[in-house]
């Protein structure tokens, strides 16, 4: 059983404050790196529904364009105000976990490591939560 299924608190975004070191330095030749995406993927499931496409999308984007840590510190201020744009407590509370992980983030591996992670919470979140036409 996964860590986040044994540890799954009702706290919304408990994977990205329980898991900031990680995010921080987790590298593709990490032996945590299966039960870590394992974790993510149940995060996303469970919290993933707090933040609709368009949301990610802007996230995601913010953070990808950063190209070292001082960028991905600068795109704080711009992903607080998508969360101040948000009624849903459930939303602000998700997005200001986010920020919390971003000010964590001093090198840029760090910062490389966090576009890592923005990546694949993107896709899981398209995959999970996505447009469900057929």
């Amino acid at each position: 059983m996964s860590d986040y299924k044994k540890n799954n608190k009702e706290e919304i975004g408990w994977f990205l404050k329980n898991n900031q070191e990680k995010i921080l330095t987790i590298s593709l030749k990490d032996e945590e790196l299966i039960p870590f995406m394992n974790d993510l993927e149940d995060f996303v499931k469970k919290d993933g529904k707090y933040l609709s496409n368009g949301q990610v999308r802007v996230i995601f984007e913010l953070i990808n364009e950063t190209t070292n840590v001082q960028e991905l510190q600068l795109a704080r201020p711009k992903i607080a105000f998508v969360a101040a744009k948000q009624i849903n407590n459930s939303t602000r509370e998700l997005i200001n976990k986010f920020l919390d992980l971003l000010a964590h983030a001093q090198t840029n591996e760090q910062q490389k490591s966090v576009k890592r992670f923005m990546t694949s919470f993107l896709h899981y979140h398209k995959f999970f939560h996505g447009d469900k036409k057929q």
